[in-house]
């Protein structure tokens, strides 16, 4: 690639950069407060709420997804720095609902598709457009949030048996789960990651 070319494709990507930016800010504008869960004992706002940033960012970004000269890899790395990031902040300590988990793997879908710029209509199988995007076989962001909770779980067991994080998680209530709670808990989410992984308690 000539050297004038080079950089003419590199001053086009800091300039999309540049005009998603302007675009995320536009689309957050003055963040509402968001609604207080701890009644009834779940995060479905929090998860709602980062699933709807997510995809105003997927949008804010529509012109690189789909621009030809932009590599994939390129694509993908902006995908996992800007749009994961947003999406998997705090997710460590989510408890998911199965709803919950076939959006978020929509979501990531429609990022990749977009980059692999394949649209809807053409009815390509998720297997295919990850094929690609080079990221068959890897990881899906359901992993990653799994992983990061196994890292939290890690990190709270390591804390001395005085810190309130370690004696919140090892508490168990006296009285019996309220209605319209979670049906599993957040630490047998931790029991299931652990399984999937061939992961003791102590490791």
């Amino acid at each position: 690639m000539e050297p004038v070319e080079r950089h003419t494709r590199r001053y086009q990507e800091v300039c999309l950069l540049l005009l998603f930016v302007y675009k995320l800010r536009r689309t957050q504008g003055t963040q509402k407060e968001m609604k207080n869960d701890s009644n009834s004992g779940d995060n479905t706002t929090e998860i709602k709420h980062r699933i709807s940033q997510t995809r105003k960012a997927i949008s804010a970004l529509n012109s690189i997804w789909w621009h030809k000269n932009i590599t994939k890899n390129r694509k993908l790395c902006i995908y996992q720095t800007i749009i994961q990031s947003i999406l998997v902040y705090g997710a460590e300590v989510w408890q998911i609902p199965t709803r919950g988990i076939n959006t978020i793997l929509s979501i990531e879908m429609d990022a990749l598709r977009r980059s692999a710029r394949k649209s809807t209509t053409e009815r390509i199988k998720n297997e295919a457009i990850k094929e690609i995007m080079g990221v068959k076989g890897k990881p899906d962001i359901i992993d990653i949030i799994g992983q990061k909770r196994l890292q939290w779980y890690g990190h709270v067991k390591r804390m001395p048996e005085e810190r309130i994080p370690k004696l919140m998680m090892d508490w168990i209530p006296w009285e019996r789960r309220k209605r319209r709670r979670p049906r599993k808990t957040w630490m047998e989410g931790v029991q299931a990651a652990m399984t999937t992984r061939n992961l003791e308690p102590d490791q």
